[in-house]
């Protein structure tokens, strides 16, 4: 088993996914001047897939 990590960002009731490499989805237009919620997301994984207790 391993731990796999995600940055995603919660706007309007909306979650985006950031990716790794690149935070050009956190420079969209409708963020502009808005307050998001950004947060790193960690879950189990088993065989690379996400692991359900």
């Amino acid at each position: 088993m391993g731990v796999s990590l995600k940055k995603v960002c919660v706007h309007n009731g909306h979650v985006f996914e950031i990716p790794k490499k690149d935070y050009s989805e956190i420079r969209r237009p409708e963020f502009h001047k808005q307050d998001i919620l950004m947060m790193d997301m960690a879950y189990e994984t088993q065989n690379r897939n996400p692991y359900e207790f």
